[in-house]
């Protein structure tokens, strides 16, 4: 009987989420079509709980005029944050975030207010305003060189190539050294091999160490470093940082294949650049993302690259992006706001960085989704209950299936991500 398998690469100094079946050659993804229907951001469930109506971005009721000051505070800046205006959050927060009179509001603003900074690359920032010590992994960030970002005519590589399970992959130069690196935008960090950091002259940050979540209950220890120059497309990265792992914890072995990588460009490169995928024509193109105007923001950030989509039916749901996913999942709040008939549990193998685990799911057949105005209909998707946003609720994740046959752009300074089907 064929054995189902999940499969991230992601890598997390705190947690990553954990992969659907590899369905690379399954053909879970069984359409693709544009859709005609209202795509108004709307939520039709009713919750038990006030607190549910933020946390999944109601936001007909977080404009409520009865709502108290502190509840209306709240909603007002989730809002600003889902709706990719992150900076006004983060000033409208600190107007009155330390005379709270209630610690468990001034906790969560803070806590988020970091997640925001982090996210953005204040780290010296974010050491100061929040007292960090030199155990957290934001501080030790703040001890490397400031990043710097510059563009170039010519592009390094334009060719897309796509791993046995799905995931894409460019070639990339680091140090002056051409590799292929797999496109990440669930990891948190950019991650090398310890050997090829030492074949590109990098090596890792005394006292730097991490502990690495992983898709499975495996925990990696890791070391920071520093890449003088990536380069990405036209892009051109200096002093970037990345994460080093052991050749074995990247290198997987499943029935008669062996995959191995060497890099991982995750999403602090990632988040600022816009970078197209193009598996029809088998390119891609990394380049300076340019202002646009009148397109609605559909992208926003907590803890991880998260999309609006919907259902069919009107239904506003929140996905997270994750490109190192080979295949879309569900999470369990999207059974608060979707009915479905076909529902069994079924065992996987669940794999990434550090190996394999065997665990019960939940499969959901004939799942369909509105994403970027396309309808995609999935014959069968998995359900995983590992969540990687903060504070919201995530209904989903956006794996590199939606890939297939498309083209994604995904262009975070817009905060945009849009697929093609041409």
């Amino acid at each position: 009987m064929f054995e189902r398998v999940v499969f991230t690469i992601s890598c997390f100094a705190l947690m990553s989420g954990v992969g659907s079946p590899a369905v690379w050659s399954q053909g879970l993804l069984i359409g693709i079509e544009a859709f005609e229907g209202r795509q108004t951001w709307q939520n039709l469930t009713r919750f038990e709980q006030a607190q549910d109506y933020i946390k999944n971005l109601d936001y007909d009721w977080m404009q409520n005029d009865s709502l108290g000051r502190n509840a209306g505070r709240l909603c007002r800046y989730i809002r600003l944050i889902s709706e990719g205006r992150e900076s006004l959050a983060s000033n409208f927060v600190r107007e009155f975030v330390d005379t709270l009179d209630k610690a468990n509001y001034r906790q969560l603003y803070q806590f988020l207010d970091l997640e925001l900074m982090d996210n953005a690359g204040q780290y010296r920032e974010a050491v100061k305003r929040y007292a960090l010590d030199s155990s957290h992994r934001v501080f030790q960030l703040s001890q490397l060189p400031d990043e710097e970002i510059s563009f170039s005519d010519s592009a390094i590589g334009s060719q897309l190539y796509r791993s046995p399970f799905g995931q894409p992959i460019a070639e990339v130069q680091i140090n002056g050294r051409r590799i292929k690196a797999w496109l990440d935008t669930g990891a948190e960090l950019t991650v090398l091999s310890h050997r090829l950091a030492r074949q590109c002259g990098i090596k890792s940050i005394a006292n730097s160490e991490l502990t690495i979540g992983t898709t499975t209950s495996i925990e990696l220890k890791s070391r920071l470093a520093v890449i003088d120059e990536l380069k990405l497309g036209e892009v051109i990265l200096r002093h970037h940082p990345v994460i080093l792992l052991d050749e074995d914890e990247l290198t997987f072995d499943l029935d008669t294949m062996q995959v191995k990588m060497e890099a991982i460009v995750g999403w602090p490169a990632i988040r600022q650049i816009r970078l197209e995928l193009d598996d029809r024509n088998n390119r891609y193109r990394a380049s300076k993302s340019e202002a646009i105007g009148g397109k609605e923001r559909n992208m926003f950030w907590l803890g991880y690259p998260a999309v609006k989509v919907m259902h069919p039916d009107g239904q506003s749901l929140i996905f997270v992006l994750d490109t190192g996913l080979n295949d879309t999942e569900l999470k369990p709040n999207i059974y608060h706001k979707l009915s479905f008939d076909n529902i069994r549990m079924d065992s996987v193998k669940v794999g990434g960085a550090g190996g394999f685990e065997t665990k019960m799911v939940r499969e959901v057949e004939n799942v369909s989704l509105v994403v970027s105005g396309l309808r995609f209909d999935f014959r069968e998707l998995s359900t995983s209950d590992i969540i990687d946003l903060v504070f919201i609720h995530q209904d989903g994740t956006l794996g590199a299936d939606l890939l297939n046959d498309t083209r994604l752009v995904i262009d975070y300074p817009n905060r945009l991500f849009e697929v093609f089907d041409d």
